[in-house]
């Protein structure tokens, strides 16, 4: 039986004469312009306009939610009717931050921006017949107790100090502070003086009066204490919380509420601005993206066909000719979306974001909304390029395998019967590319929208490149009842505020006469505040057994450590791109702690790191599931995640006792180290929050990290402070990473 043949030749017959060759030229060549354009176009469609993670990518990329807290709802305009809503005085800007952060937590802001992309996303792509905005601040889970002391705690801290020359002055002012912070209002002054032994109950009183029995015995330890110090900003600052449970941020008139509305109605009106501005976008979206792809897979093909039929030659040189008109194609249009599709894209966007409709909000708004806007068209036109870049690459390896398998065959290692098979093979893996090119870029924008530590920017940096915000004696928090506390929220609580580095001290309880011996070495303390400590030892009458946290001694305040590391498990398990590091004042035998860590399971997300090899990149530690670094100031392996600190890292000094000692001088460790921690803190037997007001600015903590470079040519990974929602540490960690640089 005759088998059957094709004349290949056949195939190009009609192309014999110069002018159709050079007209179907012409013509490959405009249809691989079109179809690349149309299949740029269908990937920023797919991958971008119509993909979640392209606008969440957006917004981390300009601090979005820290800009929310610190611009738009820090505006005056916004803030006065915010503020209204609490019954609360015009506060300063920091303070005015840390008070919405508590207002309204960063996982509602974000969770409730994720669920607005989402439908937005679903209106675009023409899921849904409408997209109206309902923002509605009286409907979220607004924590209006925890905004209110949060604002009196730094309100406290930041007020201006008057010595009162009497007892009497003295018991008179604090009444009228107490009732400010009763009335939800930031005390004018907070009154300095020696409290009297005689008078001191009085004078706790002035303070402790408005609280209900229960209320009273959970702060009057901690309050009594301060005021034996003479640390009347602390006693009154362990009482806000307190005091703030009986203020009425509404004041049962409504006007909190009214005023609450109207934020709202302002805000849905921004937006509503730019959901306007959209519905242009969408017919297109809805009418032509189903349709990009496949016209460009059509036109594409063709060009290829077209042009491997116009080179006029052997089955393999027509592919390298076809291959060749889609790889210029691509560049052409490639070029294209680098070069001047930014800027059509901009005006096109304007346009759909509402143009100069959004003149109406404030500047801060604008300004938001124009970096996003920016950033948006700068993604969007990468894609389009790497769009082009996948065209490009489609095409060189449907031409290289098959040009392959053909030179396989001349050389008799491969046995191609079929003259066709190099063009049709070649043809068939340009369109197999084509189908999955916007699937490929959709999921590569996907990852690149997952942050690492809460923004993308930090995935690529090793960890020893990374500047962490930081806790000194974290687990030392007024919320947790201790005496003369570090912190004001829990450790809990700093984990969800982002805290990334807790400084903790672990020890075992002492007994009654340790703790007097360790009141004895306490500097600066006055004798009627000894006398009062010493007499809390009646507090317990045996001393509980097992590890814990707490510092110096545990009869000031104390944590069971498989409580902590418990809450720090659950919070990794919550929140897995997250990494967490734990700085060890280890004052037991490290078995006793590797046990804790075992019973707590915490063990199996901590990372080992062996020090003659360089720190993986967060996201290699996120992608690992190991998220969780342990050092130990005093022991250290085994096991291998149990790092010797100083074997890693160097600190510097810690005794610093005001704002002019500062400097970067080596303390332990070796400078050789990759790992800096900066300990920023004024050392005092009573941590002052006043301190923290000028410790924990932006300035004054760029200037130490400054100051840091400058010396040793290295930047602090971990800055540790007191009182860290006092002043804007998180804001400065940001600006040190470079993330603060708006775009």
């Amino acid at each position: 039986m005759k088998r059957a043949s094709i004349n290949v030749e056949g195939i190009y017959r009609f192309f014999d004469k110069p002018v159709r060759r050079e007209a179907a030229l012409s013509g490959a060549v405009l249809l691989g312009v079109i179809g690349a354009f149309l299949f740029a176009i269908a990937s920023v469609i797919h991958a971008n306009l119509l993909n979640t993670s392209f606008y969440t990518r957006a917004l981390d990329q300009n601090r979005a939610y820290d800009r929310v807290y610190e611009d738009v709802l820090a505006d005056p305009e916004l803030a006065t009717e915010i503020g209204r809503s609490l019954n609360l005085s015009d506060p300063e800007r920091s303070i005015a931050v840390s008070t919405l952060r508590a207002l309204i937590p960063p996982q509602t802001l974000e969770k409730w921006s994720e669920e607005g992309l989402e439908a937005m996303v679903d209106y675009l792509a023409g899921d849904r017949d409408d997209l109206t905005p309902n923002v509605d601040l009286l409907a979220l889970p607004l924590n209006r107790r925890a905004a209110v002391s949060t604002q009196l705690e730094s309100d406290v801290a930041n007020a201006p100090e008057r010595r009162a020359e009497s007892d009497a002055e003295l018991i008179t002012t604090l009444a009228m502070v107490r009732d400010a912070i009763l009335r939800g209002r930031s005390p004018e002054i907070v009154p300095s003086g020696d409290t009297n032994p005689d008078t001191l109950p009085l004078v706790a009183a002035a303070i402790l009066a408005p609280l209900n029995p229960a209320a009273r015995e959970a702060i009057e330890e901690q309050v009594i204490g301060h005021l034996t110090a003479d640390d009347i900003r602390g006693a009154l600052a362990a009482a806000a919380p307190y005091l703030a449970r009986f203020s009425a941020p509404d004041n049962g008139t409504g006007e909190g509420d009214d005023a609450l509305a109207r934020a709202s109605g302002r805000m849905n009106g921004w937006i509503q601005q730019l959901v306007d501005g959209l519905g242009p976008l969408r017919n297109v979206i809805v009418r032509f993206g189903p349709w990009m792809l496949p016209l460009s897979i059509v036109s594409l093909a063709s060009a290829w066909l077209l042009a491997g039929a116009a080179a006029h030659a052997d089955a393999v040189r027509s592919t390298a000719a076809a291959s060749g008109v889609v790889i210029m194609s691509a560049m052409v249009v490639g070029v294209f979306f680098l070069v001047a599709a930014p800027g059509l894209l901009d005006g096109q966007l304007e346009q759909a974001t509402g143009g100069n409709a959004i003149s109406s909000a404030p500047e801060s708004v604008q300004a938001l909304v124009g970096d996003i806007q920016g950033t948006l068209v700068s993604n969007m036109s990468s894609t389009g390029a790497e769009a082009m870049l996948w065209i490009g690459v489609a095409g060189a390896i449907s031409t290289v395998i098959p040009l392959g398998i053909a030179l396989g065959q001349r050389r008799g290692r491969v046995n191609m019967r079929h003259p066709l098979f190099v063009p049709v093979g070649a043809w068939a893996l340009l369109i197999l590319a084509m189908t999955a090119g916007p699937f490929a870029l959709e999921s590569s924008v996907e990852a690149r929208a997952e942050p690492c530590n809460g923004h993308t920017e930090l995935c690529s940096l090793r960890y020893d490149e990374v500047t962490y915000p930081g806790t000194h004696n974290a687990m030392s928090s007024s919320s947790d009842g201790w005496m003369f506390p570090y912190q004001d929220a829990s450790m809990r609580s700093q984990l969800e505020d982002g805290v990334r580095v807790f400084l903790i001290d672990v020890h075992r309880w002492g007994s009654p006469d340790e703790y007097l011996l360790e009141l004895d070495s306490i500097q600066n303390l006055s004798p009627q505040a000894r006398e009062y400590l010493a007499s809390l030892q009646g507090r317990f009458t045996n001393a509980p057994e097992g590890a814990f946290l707490c510092h110096a001694t545990c009869w000031l305040g104390a944590r069971p450590i498989d409580v902590a590391l418990a809450e720090i498990r659950t919070f990794l398990e919550n929140h897995p791109r997250e990494v967490v590091t734990l700085i060890l004042q280890d004052m037991i035998p490290s078995g006793e702690i590797v046990a804790a860590f075992e019973r707590t399971e915490l063990d199996e997300l901590a990372h080992a790191q062996p020090a003659d090899e360089e720190w993986p990149t967060l996201g290699k530690m996120i992608e690992s599931g190991k998220r969780l670094v342990v050092f130990a100031e005093n022991s250290g392996e085994p096991p291998a995640w149990f790092h010797s600190a100083w074997a890693y890292m160097w600190d510097t000094r810690f005794d610093f006792l005001s704002l002019s000692d500062l400097d970067c001088e080596v303390n332990r460790g070796s400078s050789e180290n990759s790992l800096l921690l900066a300990n920023h803190w004024i050392r005092k037997a009573v941590p002052d929050r006043s301190d923290a007001t000028k410790m924990n600015s932006v300035p004054r903590l760029t200037d130490r990290v400054a100051e840091c470079v400058d010396e040793h040519e290295k930047k602090p990974n971990f800055i540790a402070v007191d009182f860290y929602r006092i002043g804007e540490l998180m804001r400065a960690v940001d600006e040190i990473n470079g993330i603060g640089v708006l775009r």
